[in-house]
């Protein structure tokens, strides 16, 4: 499985100006996941671990956390718990780059502010974190 030799080779990286960034596109509110289940662990233990920067919508949060995001002290815990996945089964070199330094949550729709979509985003090194809401817009469909 292609996924799967990606968390394989990335810990090798030699260069520390490298960085991997993991957009897990696994769903979406409203759909589910549109991968199968089994790749949710696989993410989850060999390629969040050796990643720089995850960028992770809401839904697929939750899928990696186990956390719900419905208000903003939800997403702070689910940055929390996604700079802390260090995986199981990596390789030695990974000690160098032990989880995601940066994380970006997309997407989320809060359910005190139906109106925007928020974006939250952390970093590690400095714990910084901070959210954008964004206007939603309202799109007419068919």
């Amino acid at each position: 499985m292609r996924i799967r030799a990606l968390g394989s080779i990335t810990p090798h990286r030699t260069s520390p100006q490298l960085r991997a960034v993991c957009d897990t596109v696994m769903g979406d509110d409203g759909v589910g996941l549109y991968v199968p289940k089994e790749l949710v662990p696989i993410y989850k233990n060999e390629v969040i671990p050796v990643a720089d920067i995850l960028t992770p919508n809401a839904y697929e949060a939750g899928q990696l956390t186990g956390i719900d995001i419905h208000t903003k002290e939800d997403a702070v815990k689910a940055l929390a718990e996604l700079h802390s996945i260090s995986g199981m089964s990596v390789s030695a070199h990974a000690w160098l780059r032990p989880g995601a330094k940066t994380v970006v949550i997309t997407s989320a729709v809060l359910d005190e502010d139906r109106d925007h979509i928020y974006l939250f985003a952390s970093n590690k090194a400095d714990s910084q974190q901070f959210y954008v809401p964004i206007p939603l817009l309202k799109v007419r469909t068919q």
